[in-house]
């Protein structure tokens, strides 16, 4: 495994030899802990240096299983520390240390965290002369902080899975905050050439002719360490030719038919432009304020969750142990999508009917240290199907279909209209499509958009997460159309947000503006500038929009209120939230009929 490629999407945003460093302990109960160590391990600690370590005596229990896609029932009741080495080894991979301690004051640890969901008094075992990272849920809301909390103890419920998640992702991003492991200044691209003269008897010739055969050079390079193969282009090498006409001087520049100029480009995640690129360093430190440990962070889906007096006060709304028969619409299935469906499937749903919409043709390794719901069996594999795979394998109850299709206008057109076509019917007519003479043009257009058309209109929910804003506005515009709520939710680098749009509220337009019709730049790891992700940032928002979305299904009418919109700022530990009569976020007065499109971009006109 070339862990360049695992951690290459972060490695502008984190001192990544440092995080490889790190000694994490571990304690406590509950299921923030597999979902923490997911996370350390997604960002490479314990793979060096460093170790993930827990309480050598301290055993898996039903808290750690139910609601998680790390640990299996049959390892309750085994040493943690053995367990969690176990999957963790077949999950991602061997090169990770994770070790049980008999003696913890006898380590000096870079962090500590302490995982809970009953009182702290009696959870768990603490070394000492430590400032631990306290991670807990309540029964609405996920916490961390230099102090624990109380919380009213409390059994299952469909929200644990999502809130575990987003403790595990503060907590970890705790600890690169603590320990300095955020660059200051972020490196969005790098790029390392070197250039070689190489000298052959009429090699400039064989070059041209290689090049005109679109063959590329005739020979090969590739890197001695490792391997790998590197992209070349070559150049003529000019020199300079003094004649005398007896006269004067003369000096003509020639091609040298011996020597070229071979330009050598190092891949961005090679092992050697890795070494080089990280011998620099920009000396522009942040204020160490930055850097504070975090005091105290509370998030919920609900408005009325808040601490008071030491205590998590919950909203007072009845949440359930599972959740059925609902139809939930999954746009896009990359970092926040694979967490959002994820953790709803593991939410003890049952009998669901979950449809997966993703268009990307293959997962990539450099995906699997954010995208939890794929491992190295689902490399290659169009993403909508490799999650429907993991997903039957994870929960059988629930009903996946995939679609390997892209959203576009055409599906609101069909929903106007009301055209549809189920995916059964639409597979029965490619069996039997036919061709124009001569061509590989079907003589009957088989219209994706009327199968989305079909699996969206009546869907209980809809959770987005695409990488445009041209399909963000689409989607808005479909659950105005099919009066269904929509939770869209996006991230990148260390901030992300979440977006609760409500039928009879405000629309991406009326949020955004104008220009997200027609904005259609790629901002995910295949656009033109591949953007940097962390998993943190994507756990924390993937648990957010899950958590939003599954309080929207248990409570449609929302007799307590939700959040509609939230911010994380992970370089601070902030989260901001719209509230009350300050909030911006108003429906306007043209709303929904600035949803329409200009009549020469599409003749139709939705309301």
């Amino acid at each position: 495994m070339e862990f360049s490629t695992l951690f290459k999407r972060q490695l502008g945003l984190v001192y990544q030899e440092r995080i490889e460093d790190e000694k994490v302990l571990i304690t406590g109960e509950g299921l923030i802990i597999p979902y923490l160590v997911a996370e350390l391990c997604f960002l490479g600690i314990g793979t060096s240096q460093g170790v993930i370590a827990f309480p050598k005596d301290l055993k898996v229990s039903k808290d750690e299983i139910k609601g998680q896609n790390l640990l299996l029932p049959k390892d309750e009741g085994k040493f943690l520390w053995e367990a969690i080495n176990h999957r963790i080894r077949d999950r991602i991979a061997k090169e990770f240390i994770i070790e049980g301690v008999s003696d913890l004051d006898t380590v000096n640890w870079d962090s500590t965290v302490v995982a809970y969901s009953k009182n702290i008094e009696d959870a768990c075992i603490i070394p000492k002369f430590e400032c631990p990272i306290y991670a807990t849920t309540s029964r609405s809301a996920a916490y961390i902080g230099t102090e624990p909390v109380l919380i009213e103890e409390s059994g299952w419920n469909v929200l644990k899975p999502s809130l575990a998640a987003i403790a595990a992702g503060f907590a970890a991003q705790e600890v690169l905050r603590r320990n300095l492991l955020i660059r200051p200044s972020e490196f969005l691209a790098s790029d390392l050439e070197m250039r070689y003269v190489i000298q052959r008897n009429n090699i400039y010739k064989e070059c041209v002719e290689f090049h005109k055969q679109h063959k590329g050079l005739p020979f090969n390079a590739r890197i001695k360490l490792g391997g790998e193969s590197v992209p070349t282009q070559f150049e003529p090498v000019y020199e300079e030719v003094k004649s005398f006409d007896g006269k004067k001087e003369k000096i003509e520049r020639r091609i040298n038919p011996n020597q070229v100029i071979i330009r050598v480009g190092f891949p961005a995640d090679s092992y050697l432009n890795r070494v080089i690129y990280n011998l620099v360093e920009l000396l522009d430190r942040h204020p160490l304020e930055h850097y504070k440990f975090t005091d105290s962070l509370l998030v919920s889906p609900y408005q009325n969750t808040r601490i008071e007096d030491g205590k998590i006060i919950d909203a007072p709304v009845k949440i359930p142990s599972s959740l059925k028969n609902k139809k939930i619409f999954f746009l896009g299935v990359g970092g926040i999508g694979s967490w959002a469906t994820t953790l709803i499937n593991l939410s003890n749903t049952k009998t669901c009917k979950m449809i997966i919409e993703d268009l990307d043709d293959r997962v990539e390794e450099h995906n699997l240290n954010r995208q939890i719901l794929f491992d190295h069996s689902s490399i290659g594999i169009p993403k909508a199907r490799a999650a429907k795979t993991v997903l039957e394998k994870m929960n059988p109850s629930n009903e996946i279909i995939s679609l390997e299709f892209e959203l576009e206008i055409g599906t609101a057109n069909n929903i106007l209209n009301e055209e549809y076509l189920s995916l059964e019917e639409y597979l029965e007519k490619l069996k039997t499509v036919k061709f124009i003479p001569g061509t590989n043009i079907p003589s009957e257009v088989l219209n994706e958009d009327l199968v989305i058309a079909n699996e969206i209109y009546d869907s209980d929910i809809i959770i987005a997460g695409p990488d445009n804003i041209r399909t963000r506005y689409i989607t808005s515009l479909i659950s105005k159309m099919c009066n269904t709520p929509l939770v869209s939710a996006g991230g990148e680098r260390f901030e992300g947000k979440v977006d609760l749009f409500l039928p009879e509220g405000d629309c991406y337009v009326c949020r955004y503006g104008e220009s997200s019709k027609h904005d259609e730049k790629v901002v995910s790891c295949t656009g033109e500038l591949p953007t940097p992700s962390i998993v943190t940032t994507i756990s924390i928002i993937g648990g957010l929009q899950s958590a939003i979305a599954l309080a929207m299904l248990i409570d449609p009418k929302q007799t307590e209120p939700l959040h509609h919109f939230l911010q994380y700022y992970g370089r601070y530990q902030m989260i901001a939230a719209c509230q009350g009569e300050a909030c911006k976020h108003k429906k306007k007065t043209n709303c929904p009929e600035h949803l329409n499109l200009a009549e020469w971009e599409n003749p139709f006109k939705f309301f």
